[in-house]
């Protein structure tokens, strides 16, 4: 990112502008799929090359943060550029659904959409299949599982993440794994890179 715009000021600087000639200013929209860092991207850019102190847009690690296509934002002076910030597009429809778990996994989707428990039982499926057990070291498993409740529960009872239900025959509470927030805390581990880099594509 150090490198990226500077590159695209003199790309767009040395191309013809047609009926934009006599414009000074130039217009650049930030487009890409969900979560993939646009608005992060966008502020960095702000930051490095201006001197402009306004609020920062709004950055989350999850997809949907960004809902309408921003205002124009200053970027840099010499020569002016400004940026806008846009949602995040994908196509209509992801017909493979391991694609789609891929995306899922990035946090391309809302997680609740597909399912916290299912996008942690597809990671640890993936890590499983190419042979990689560093999540066994991360998670403190004692051994390989291709059980996504093991390791749920595992992480549950070691962030004492727990729901309490009250049984509808004695009426007292009972205490169970709370599934869906370990599967949240791995699912955050792993975007956040705490189980190291990870390619998930074929080549």
């Amino acid at each position: 990112k150090h490198q990226l715009f500077p590159l695209v000021v003199e790309a767009i600087h040395s191309k013809p502008r047609y009926n934009r000639e006599t414009a000074e200013d130039y217009e650049m929209a930030v487009i890409g799929v969900p979560n993939v860092g646009k608005s992060t991207f966008i502020n960095y850019v702000r930051r490095s090359h201006t001197t402009i102190k306004k609020k920062s847009l709004r950055v989350g690690a999850v997809a949907g943060v960004t809902k309408v296509l921003s205002g124009k934002i200053r970027a840099n002076f010499n020569p002016p550029v400004f940026l806008m910030d846009t949602p995040g597009i994908l196509t209509p429809q992801v017909s493979d659904l391991e694609e789609g778990m891929k995306l899922a996994l990035c946090g391309c989707f809302p997680d609740h959409v597909v399912g916290e428990d299912l996008i942690a039982d597809y990671m640890l499926f993936w890590f499983n299949k190419n042979s990689d057990f560093r999540y066994v070291e991360h998670f403190g498993l004692p051994e390989p599982t291709d059980n996504v409740k093991v390791l749920l529960n595992h992480v549950a009872k070691e962030n004492q993440l727990v729901k309490r239900i009250k049984s509808p025959d004695s009426r007292e509470h009972q205490f169970f794994p709370d599934y869906v927030a370990a599967a949240t805390l791995v699912l955050k581990q792993f975007r956040e890179g705490g189980l190291g880099p990870v390619l998930l594509e074929d080549f």
